[in-house]
């Protein structure tokens, strides 16, 4: 099952795309009642937004050398995990908005100037901070790669300090040259509707079930990451470590949020460590029943919805 997206052909590309629009629009198909534009709308989000997550993800990891060996298997591995969640919210875009600050971290690999990176890179947590403070605190991971890079000097500080607060200026320029014509700065809206709530399936022995068998594939993923992290290139090695820190904040954010749908952020980093597992590893026949179980207890959460 798995060798054919580690081929990476045309025509499975074209498979994945048309089966993810099936899959992620699987809740809206017991809804009868389609004249409400933010369902449309929402719809619309829910397909697009994971999709085209899952395609700049995975050929980012690539051109990266992340998963130095060719594949298609992370950009399914994104879209299954998008499963478990219900309707689009404003941290699917937070997610998609922190892939590009992703990119730009790993750009500034090498680089003994990596001003524009660190700028950029601080420039999108500045103005998703506007929308979320919480956000702020991937600006640790900023530092955090500067020194695993071996590049962060006070010039790098700078870059990601004016980087930060350019946005916020910004917005605090408009917002005083508006203020009197009531300007308001555009909101990320949550585009829920009672008929699906946002969130995480409710836990039942069948949940609980399928997240055990994802728990174990995630315990077994971090074991082969372990067993061959030093025989992986020295940018590949520190892309992972950076990826461990990656998750440690985002577990923060999430306990900060206290919000099920912050959990959304983890799906990135999360999904490249599993896809690592699934390609590198050479125990065809146990990675091909946990990416087997992945797709069930995916499909099982997204049908089980319809009737939350």
């Amino acid at each position: 099952m798995l060798d054919q997206f580690k081929k990476g052909s045309f025509q499975i590309t074209i498979g994945f795309i048309g089966f993810s629009i099936l899959f992620l629009a699987i809740p809206y198909f017991s809804i009868s009642d389609w004249t409400s534009n933010l369902l449309v709308y929402s719809l619309i989000g829910t397909v697009s937004i994971p999709i085209l997550h899952a395609i700049i993800l995975n050929n980012l990891i690539y051109d990266k050398d992340v998963i130095r060996k060719y594949n298609f298997v992370l950009a399914p591995v994104f879209v299954l995990f998008s499963g478990y969640f219900k309707i689009i919210t404003e941290f699917w875009v937070f997610s998609f908005f922190l892939l590009f600050f992703f990119n730009f971290l790993l750009n500034s690999y090498q680089k003994k100037y990596p001003f524009s990176a660190f700028f950029n890179s601080s420039f999108i947590i500045g103005l998703l901070s506007l929308f979320n403070s919480d956000l702020i605190f991937y600006l640790l991971l900023i530092v955090l790669v500067g020194l695993l890079f071996e590049n962060l000097t006070w010039r790098s500080f700078a870059a990601i300090i004016f980087g930060f607060f350019t946005p916020i200026v910004f917005y605090c320029f408009l917002h005083f040259l508006f203020i009197d014509q009531s300007f308001f700065f555009p909101i990320l809206v949550s585009f829920e509707i009672p008929i699906i709530r946002i969130g995480l399936a409710f836990f039942s022995l069948e949940r609980a079930l399928s997240l055990f068998i994802l728990f174990i594939a995630f315990s077994f993923s971090i074991i082969e990451l372990a067993r061959w992290l030093y025989k992986k290139s020295i940018k590949s090695r520190k892309s992972f470590i950076v990826l461990f820190f990656y998750i440690l904040i985002t577990l923060f954010i999430i306990l900060k949020c206290n919000d099920s749908a912050s959990w959304y952020l983890l799906l990135t980093p999360l999904s490249v460590i599993f896809t690592n597992y699934f390609v590198y590893s050479d125990k065809n026949k146990i990675i091909n029943l946990l990416f087997l179980c992945l797709i069930i207890s995916s499909i099982y959460f997204r049908i089980i919805n319809i009737f939350l």
